[in-house]
């Protein structure tokens, strides 16, 4: 399940998809209804964490390779939807990465405005799709573009291997790295604080430096125009996610 509470004006989203937060339909609608919840409140932020080892770790491979085409256009429009809505929420979004953000995981992460992870050693953060047999949904590829560098995006994507969160804070994707304890106290400082500024002032810097990205990612989601509608999983694509999959149970 998502969990959605406010502490102090502050919405708090917490993913807990045991054992690995992966993204399926029943994921995507959940998180859907907690986003909604917050946005449709009087809340100043929002926090997005997760529960476990995982923050998200991509999709969920034993059941995605196994839908039918309706349902895989069903999970494309959910996972567009959900990077637009919180990419273009006026108000200020922090994410507290608890561990391993793979795939959609790392794109939750991305569509933030301030990003703070767990120093874990352990924890790792890609964008595997490549690899995995998993191409990019439309609004995604759209974020990547604007919040990396180019050849950061270049190697995230087509060369596909994970890095850890010193190489992440490196190259932007994380703003800060703390203690795990101190996570999500820190995520809560850091909304109060970003929360001070003028509400109406923040939502419009945000649209002056996003506005592009967020004009297209609106198209692709009101006209339904990402061309991996038509086609997303192939065969070979099907073999990739077993690959994957007999590599993480092994």
């Amino acid at each position: 399940m998502i969990s959605f509470n406010i502490q102090n004006n502050i919405a708090i989203i917490d993913i807990n998809f045991p054992p690995y937060n992966a993204v399926s339909i029943e994921f995507l609608r959940s998180f859907h209804s907690s986003l909604d919840k917050a946005i449709n409140s009087s809340c100043r932020a929002i926090i997005i964490t997760g529960t476990g080892p995982n923050f998200c770790s991509g999709m969920n491979l034993k059941e995605v390779p196994f839908y039918t085409r309706e349902q895989q256009a069903e999970l494309i429009q959910l996972a567009n939807s959900f990077v637009y809505k919180l990419f273009s929420y006026p108000k200020p979004t922090i994410a507290a990465v608890n561990g391993n953000a793979i795939g959609a995981g790392f794109m939750l992460a991305l569509a933030c405005d301030y990003r703070i992870a767990s120093g874990s050693p352990n924890s790792q953060f890609s964008l595997n799709e490549a690899r995995a047999g998993i191409p990019f949904p439309a609004c995604p590829a759209v974020l990547l573009q604007h919040a990396l560098a180019p050849q950061d995006v270049r190697l995230l994507t087509l060369y596909a291997k994970s890095i850890d969160a010193e190489r992440a804070l490196h190259i932007s994707v994380f703003d800060q790295l703390v203690n795990t304890e101190e996570l999500v106290t820190k995520a809560k400082e850091i909304a109060i604080d970003m929360a001070t500024a003028p509400s109406d002032s923040y939502a419009k810097v945000k649209q002056q430096f996003r506005l592009e990205a967020i004009n297209k990612m609106r198209d692709i989601v009101d006209n339904n125009s990402d061309p991996m509608l038509s086609g997303w999983l192939s065969q070979q694509g099907k073999s990739a996610v077993d690959a994957a999959l007999g590599k993480r149970e092994q």
